[in-house]
Parts: structure tokens; sequence; C-alpha cells
């Protein structure tokens, strides 16, 4: 189940308050990119799309399409804290569309964008023991998983948060 689905029953249902103050701080850290779009017939601000194309990786997407489906799936609660366009004749909140997500996320500058939100997630965080954020990652490439051309493969990535570090292992170099 993708956890915008969550979500939205825990608003439908009248649940406990959804703290969004995550997605809040987030949006303001994508207020400091620049946008590469000339200001005329913007429709979504950058913000705003970063904001919820980070929501849909979290909640599952994998590609742009499935980004698209898991925004049009969030919850209005959501959309308004990643800063999502109202409607004025509709009076809702909307989602930017598969294109749109594509477009902007294939036009910014990934090098200036990456530290910001590579900060952001730091501070969500526990540290550890040591003092250090407790945060373990794998990445693999699934061998002859393409049609073709092997840049296609299948590439597999996990993030792991832990509150303890290991000790039983020895150090790198030590006997």
């Amino acid at each position: 189940m993708a956890v915008s689905h969550a979500l939205t029953v825990a608003v439908a249902d009248g649940g406990a308050d959804i703290d969004v103050s995550d997605v809040t701080a987030l949006y303001e850290v994508f207020c400091q990119v620049s946008d590469p779009r000339k200001p005329r017939g913007v429709r979504h601000g950058l913000p705003a799309v970063l904001t919820m194309l980070a929501l849909a990786v979290l909640c599952g997407a994998r590609n742009f399409r499935q980004a698209a489906d898991r925004v049009a799936e969030l919850p209005t609660l959501l959309l308004a804290a990643a800063g999502a366009r109202l409607d004025p004749r509709l009076g809702r909140r909307m989602p930017p569309s598969r294109d749109t997500l594509r477009r902007l996320a294939e036009s910014i500058d990934a090098a200036a964008t990456d530290p910001l939100l590579c900060q952001w997630i730091a501070t969500r965080i526990p540290p550890t023991d040591g003092g250090r954020p407790g945060l373990a990652l794998d990445g693999k490439t699934v061998r002859a998983s393409h049609d073709g051309d092997p840049a296609d493969n299948v590439k597999l990535f996990s993030a792991m948060r832990s509150r303890h570090r290991r000790r039983d292992r020895p150090t790198p170099g030590a006997r």
C-alpha cells in the first residue's frame, strides 16, 4: 500500500492530526533551487513540483508515470503543504502532470539540489550512540535484467535507519 493511501484514509476517517511540518520544511528547502523556466505561463512553482516529486518517490514511484499517479493520490492536506497550486475555478489543489514532473526534474541543477536534499534528510535521522546519523545505504545492479542496452539493467537501492552503531565488526584494516 502506498503511503499516500494510508494518509488519505487517516484524513478521511478523521484520524489523528497529521504533522505536515516536514513537508513544509522540504518545500522551503526547494525554494532555494533556481527555476530554469521563464516566468511566463508557469502554472506550478518549482519548489512545489520538487516537493511533490520527492513525496512520490518516498511513496514508491520508480518512474515519472508512477510519480504522477502518486502525486495525484496525495490528500489535499499534503498537496497544500507541498505548495500545490489552487485552481481558482475548481477551488481545489491541482497536482502537476507527468510531463511537468519530468521536464522540471530533468532541467534543474542536480548538483546544487542534491546537497540541499541530503541536508534535509540528515536533519531527520536521529544520531546513533556515536553522535552521527545512523543511515546505511546499499545499491546493486541486477545483471542481465535489460532488453538490450546493459545501461538499462535494473538498479536496486535501499536505505535503513539505525539507532545504534554495530560494534561487533572489526574496523577496516584491524585484526
